[in-house]
């Protein structure tokens, strides 16, 4: 694994979190988790220099693809109990959570 830099971006967020690209066999791991659906664009600041691939990656993933975003796409009522589910990620009550 290799890590890179950003000239457009700070070495570190507000958190002292280290803001690098991760490189792995040659490919970049955040573009191919976006192209995945594993993972989403998101911009805080200044548009970094990946955006661009970034985003591309990103209209690519087909609408019916299995990924992580797919599942809380419906609205969620309050379950019963929010002592076993603090977060209301289980709207029908069923136990399973985020559903589609």
């Amino acid at each position: 694994m290799v890590l890179r830099g950003d000239a457009t971006q700070d070495t570190r967020d507000r958190y002292g979190r280290l803001l690098t690209y991760a490189w792995v066999d040659g490919r970049d791991l955040g573009y191919q988790q976006i192209a995945s659906g594993l993972a989403r664009v998101y911009v805080y600041g200044r548009p970094s220099q990946r955006l661009s691939a970034y985003r591309r990656a990103e209209v690519r993933v087909p609408a019916r693809s299995r990924n992580v975003w797919r599942g809380c796409t419906k609205p969620v009522q309050p379950p019963s109990s929010t002592a076993t589910d603090p977060h209301r990620f289980d709207g029908e009550g069923d136990g399973v959570g985020c559903e589609s």
